[in-house]
Formats: structure tokens, C-alpha cells, sequence
């Protein structure tokens, strides 16, 4: 496994805003054998629960290694539930996995929870052979459903015909989506239960500068902080230059979605390497964040814990569903 120390220094130091963050758990929700996430979590997305009380983080696992039929492996997406930060239970199933739609099944879940406690998952469509003419696509589609009691109560539905990696937040009555295509971050909106609406154009640019020349990634959505604004975003982003690969993690913040200010302190943690880190980040009642992060070990990844609020709790979590 990634040492401890190691993996400390990654977040050792965060935005100006937040102070430094400091590792509480390097393997805070772990896979389980005779599970069927026994090959690891990781991709997580995490949101709290308003009605029970507990924290649940989605999370995508491998189920099969790449093959004819999946060149890029089968997936499914399960939950962890906490109600203490501490004790995690697990889905007995998965709540998106393989099925004749798609045969590959599902991958980088976003979880959203109403304050009614209506959970949503979305997730992006993992490539079959038939999909993979001249390369997978990496940005497929995204596929939404409903669950109660933590399972799903139809079929899950196409909702956006390309992209991946989505996170998803409500104002109101109106959701906001952000997600990835072709490396760039674009956004989506729609009434509660309506159609989704795609902007024709991306709301961050990757290559705008050189950390982030190769691409966009992990969007993390969550309220802000009160002002004028009404989200913070979080993400990650590949660079290129003349020593090779480096990542970092940036974020901005919006009063609409359709514009974003990125944190001129940024980027953050930046790392001589081409391997981004999966995350999702939240905001904690009293102005902290708290950061579900995945992490490499040798019995699969893991997601590790961070924050710079150390004695957080799911209860103290903010919800999805902001104030307009």
C-alpha cells in the first residue's frame, strides 16, 4: 500500500481558503472479500443524507478485467454508509452494474440526495467492444437512477448521450450537472424530474494552462460558502510539458454554472506524475471541506479520508441540495 506519509503529503497543503488539510484515515472505506467490491473502491462521491443522518459515498469497483467483450473492464457502482465517519456498510449489490444496455456495466458515480432523502446515482457508460471502433471512447454517456432503500427502483435511462464523470447539485428546483468530454469540463442543467439541457459550449477550458494542457478530470461539486456565490467546484487536471507528466487540483466557484472563477491561488498539490486521483470534496456546516480521495494499495485502491476540519462528522456535512 501507498505509505501513510506518502499519501500525507498530498494533502499537506490545500486552497489559501481552507487551511491545510491533514490525513484522517488513508484507508477510510476499503473493499471486502466475498464482496462483490472485493477488487476495491474507487471514484468516490459522497453526499450526506439530511433524513437518517448518515454520509454515503458511491463508488465505482472492477468487476472483470479487460477481455473481448469489455476492453476496458466491467464495472458496477456501490454505496458506503456511515453514520460515526468511522463504520462503513456496504450495499449487499451493486446499484448500477452490467445489464443488456450495457454490457459493461457502469463507472465514476455521482450521488445526490434530495432533502426528502431521494437518492439519485448517475454514472458514466463503460465501452463494450462495439463502442471501441478506432479507440474507446472515454466519455460515452451518462445514465441516471432512482433508488429507495439504497436500491434501485427502475432501470437506469440514458440522460446524457456523451460525456462521463459527472457530479450533480441542486438549487432549488433546478439540478446542475458538470461532467467531462474531449478533456474539457461542460455543463448541463434541468427542472427537478425534467430533461437534462446541455451547454453547446465547455465551462472550463483544459489548456488554459500548462498543468492542465492534457485534460480536465474529477469534477466535485458542492454548495458554497454563502456571498455571491451559489457553487464550488473542485477538480483535477493532467499537464505536459518538457519533464513529462504532472497533475494538480484546482477549484472555482459560480452563482449560475455557466461561468466559473477559478481560485487564483490555485492549483494546489501538484505532482510530477500523469496518474489523477479520483476525489470528491465537501463542505462541512461550520466553512470546512472534507476530501474522499482514492488511493493505491496492493489488494486494489482504497479511498482515504481528508480534511481541514479534523473533528468532522457526518452530521455536520452540508447537503447537496443548496439554498437559492
Amino acid at each position: 500500500m501507498r505509505s501513510t506519509a506518502l499519501a500525507l503529503a498530498l494533502f499537506v497543503a490545500g486552497p489559501a481558503s481552507a487551511g491545510d488539510f491533514a490525513l484522517l484515515d488513508p484507508t477510510g472505506i476499503t473493499g471486502a472479500p466475498d464482496h462483490f467490491a472485493a477488487a476495491g473502491v474507487a471514484a468516490p462521491s459522497a453526499a450526506a443524507d439530511s433524513t437518517t443522518g448518515e454520509l454515503l459515498v458511491a463508488y465505482e469497483t472492477a468487476l472483470g478485467a479487460p477481455d473481448a467483450l469489455c476492453p476496458t473492464g466491467t464495472y458496477a457502482v456501490g454505496i458506503a454508509s456511515t453514520l460515526d465517519g468511522e463504520s462503513w456498510s456496504h450495499t449487499e449489490s451493486p446499484v448500477l452494474g452490467p445489464s443488456g444496455a450495457f454490457p459493461c456495466g457502469v463507472r465514476a458515480p455521482a450521488i445526490t440526495v434530495s432533502n426528502g432523502g431521494q437518492v439519485n446515482i448517475f454514472g458514466e457508460i463503460a465501452p463494450a467492444a462495439a463502442d471501441c471502433d478506432g479507440g474507446c471512447p472515454a466519455d460515452l454517456g451518462i445514465v441516471e437512477v432512482e433508488l429507495e432503500g439504497l436500491a434501485p427502483i427502475a432501470a437506469p435511462r440514458i440522460v446524457v448521450d456523451a460525456g462521463g464523470s459527472p457530479t450533480v447539485i441542486r438549487l432549488g428546483d433546478t439540478e446542475e450537472m458538470i461532467f467531462t468530454l474531449d478533456g474539457d469540463l461542460y455543463g448541463a442543467s434541468r427542472r427537478v424530474g425534467g430533461a437534462w439541457s446541455v451547454d453547446a459550449s465547455p465551462s472550463l477550458h483544459a489548456g488554459v494552462s500548462d498543468w492542465n494542457n492534457e485534460g480536465l478530470s474529477s469534477p466535485s461539486i458542492s454548495c458554497a460558502d454563502g456571498g455571491d456565490f451559489s457553487w464550488e467546484l473542485h477538480y483535477t487536471g493532467v499537464g505536459y510539458d518538457d519533464r513529462g507528466y504532472t497533475w494538480a487540483w484546482s477549484s472555482g466557484v459560480s452563482d449560475s454554472g455557466d461561468f466559473w472563477f477559478i481560485d487564483p491561488s490555485g492549483p494546489y498539490l501538484q505532482r510530477r506524475s500523469g496518474d489523477a486521483p479520483d476525489l470528491s470534496v465537501v463542505r462541512t456546516t461550520d466553512g470546512g471541506r472534507v476530501v474522499f480521495v482514492e488511493l493505491p494499495s496492493r489488494g486494489g485502491p482504497v479511498i482515504a479520508i481528508a480534511s481541514d476540519t479534523p473533528t468532522w462528522r457526518p452530521s455536520r456535512i452540508q447537503s447537496l441540495h443548496c439554498e437559492p
